[in-house]
């Protein structure tokens, strides 16, 4: 796998902890945004300096423009070549 950068929403927990997981394994680097401070601290102390936290101050379904922006993020990720 070539060097991953990832933001990943709801990263404390769950599917986004284990993708989390899964870059940080490979060499990869992430940012974790949740809106669960305290397991989003306590899975980057675990991950080491390759993971960093940023709390979420609203849930991105209630935010319509920035849950927009997501999907588009999401969208230009998923068309990168592999």
């Amino acid at each position: 796998m070539d060097q991953v950068s990832a933001v990943i929403t709801g990263g404390a927990s769950g599917l986004g902890e284990a993708t989390a997981r899964e870059i940080i394994a490979a060499g990869g680097q992430v940012t974790i945004l949740d809106l669960q401070e305290d397991r989003g601290s306590k899975l980057v102390n675990e991950l080491g300096d390759s993971a960093s936290f940023v709390k979420l101050v609203t849930s991105i379904c209630e935010n319509t423009m920035l849950n927009g922006e997501v999907i588009r993020l999401d969208g230009a990720v998923r068309m990168q070549p592999k």
